[in-house]
């Protein structure tokens, strides 16, 4: 299967209005014909001044670290294996922070942001998640799945960024075996259009099967196809 893919970021009416940055980012890259697949989202936080520098660093350091993972799949065989490598790249992305931050002055919190990221082959995903926002995957004849819960505090808009010395506790990770033929890693933006929130929240078919749709069907350049997916979440 060859892979088909957007990404998008667009600032919301309280970012507008108040005429703050787009704080989300995402990256992804194929290889080996669009048979493989590397993606990461980030979303900075809120409250740190500095985020949508941050969002668009974390993305970038993992894309270059994921590119690695691609090119020795051993690290894709069992969960330790994977875990350690999803650990490394953590550590990574806060050393690129902390890098930043030295360097213009900030505090490393000023470019706080949340991070998911995910890997694909012809047989395996591998998916990561520090902070809110959420990876829905769906295997070739099945239902929509949300990989893991957010990371949800206490209060409205809490989480955990990977700027946290807690980040390596709450990283959730997940090695599935398989062909999956529709990933989708966004921030919690569209949470309330796209998950039902039960117990146990569920990816909403009702929004994700048009999204997939949207996607497959249009004969569009990569470009106007980004168009299209901003004009459907706007819709």
């Amino acid at each position: 299967m060859q892979w088909q893919a957007v990404s998008c970021s667009s600032a919301g009416t309280y970012h507008i209005d108040r005429d703050i940055p787009c704080q989300d980012a995402a990256k992804y890259e194929t290889d080996s014909g669009n048979q493989i697949i590397i993606g990461a989202v980030s979303d900075g936080m809120g409250s740190a001044r500095q985020s949508h520098i941050g969002s668009r660093l974390a993305v970038d350091t993992v894309i270059s670290e994921l590119k690695s993972m691609i090119s020795c799949q051993d690290q894709l065989k069992n969960d330790e294996e994977l875990r350690e490598t999803f650990l490394s790249i953590l550590r990574r992305v806060q050393d690129a922070l902390k890098k930043k931050a030295k360097k213009e002055g900030y505090s490393v919190k000023d470019l706080g942001c949340t991070l998911l990221a995910f890997v694909a082959t012809p047989n395996r995903l591998a998916a990561m998640q520090v902070g809110d926002g959420q990876i829905v995957v769906r295997m070739k004849g099945g239902n929509y799945e949300l990989l893991f819960m957010p990371d949800k505090g206490k209060y409205p808009n809490e989480t955990t960024p990977v700027t946290s010395s807690h980040a390596f506790k709450v990283m959730k990770f997940c090695l599935l075996s398989g062909c999956y033929e529709f990933i989708c890693a966004a921030t919690d933006g569209i949470e309330n259009i796209s998950l039902v929130k039960t117990e146990i929240w569920k990816p909403f078919e009702g929004f994700f099967k048009p999204l997939e749709e949207q996607i497959m069907l249009s004969a569009n350049t990569l470009a106007d196809k980004e168009k299209e997916i901003e004009h459907f979440f706007k819709l």
